[in-house]
Formats: C-alpha cells, sequence, structure tokens
C-alpha cells in the first residue's frame, strides 16, 4: 500500500522534471494527452488528430486567432459561406465553432462573437465534421 502515493504523485513528477529539462535544454517534446486542460497549461504548438487524421495544427495563440465563437439564432449560419467546424442548436440558439483566417469579428443581427477557449477549440475539432488537413498543407 505504500506504493500508491508514490504512483499517484509519478506523472506531476515526471511531468515537472521533463520541462525543467527542456527549458534548460531547449529540447522539443512531443506530448499526447486526451486531458484538455492538462494539455493547455503545457503546450504552445497544438495537433488535433480525429479519426486518424490531422484536423487542426498550429501554435495556439494563432489558431484562437484564427477562430470565433458565434452564437445567434437558429440557422444564422446556414448558407453563410462560413466555414463551421461544429456547431450545436439549443432552445432556438445555434452556437459554432468558426474558422476566419483574417481573424475578422463576424457581426450580424442577434450575433454574439467571441473568441474560443482553448477547450472549444480542442473540442470543436473533435467534434465536428471539419475536413481533414491535406498533406501538402502539412508537409
Amino acid at each position: 500500500m505504500s506504493q500508491w502515493p508514490t504512483l499517484i504523485r509519478w506523472p506531476g513528477d515526471f511531468l515537472g522534471s521533463m520541462f525543467e529539462a527542456c527549458a534548460e535544454t531547449g529540447a522539443t517534446v512531443l506530448y499526447s494527452s486526451h486531458a484538455v486542460a492538462e494539455l493547455e497549461r503545457i503546450c504552445d504548438y497544438l495537433i488535433v488528430l480525429r479519426k486518424g487524421r490531422v484536423r487542426l495544427a498550429g501554435d495556439i495563440d494563432e489558431l484562437r486567432q484564427q477562430h470565433r465563437i458565434i452564437s445567434g439564432p437558429d440557422g444564422w449560419c446556414d448558407g453563410g459561406g462560413w466555414q463551421v467546424i461544429s456547431q450545436r442548436s439549443t432552445a432556438g440558439r445555434a452556437t459554432a465553432l468558426v474558422r476566419c483566417d483574417n481573424a475578422a469579428r463576424i457581426t450580424g443581427p442577434g450575433l454574439q462573437d467571441a473568441a474560443p477557449t482553448f477547450d472549444e477549440l480542442v473540442l470543436g475539432y473533435l467534434d465536428g465534421d471539419a475536413a481533414a488537413i491535406p498533406d501538402e498543407v502539412l508537409a
């Protein structure tokens, strides 16, 4: 039983040691996790995979600038030419993660526009039907 406290602390100790070594040496680490809150805390470049394909890749700050969370009356995003990554509708309101590479704000009657949180960005690409990034873009 005395092993449990060591096992419980190990991931934090390991991450702390790993990032300390990275800071000292300038090494790059590829870290994979399903714990979104943990990723936000430790990474600066994000790659989202879904069904074995890259759905999103880039510097986290730049990715957040290239996306918006838009909320408005149901149907606001239908046929508007938006690149909708994911959307949900409840009680007559639709909320969508939208890609807008020029960082333009999407405005209109009854629309609310905000930068996505890290969670909204990651989960939007995991939940949505966003097309995979073409291989030539990743090369």
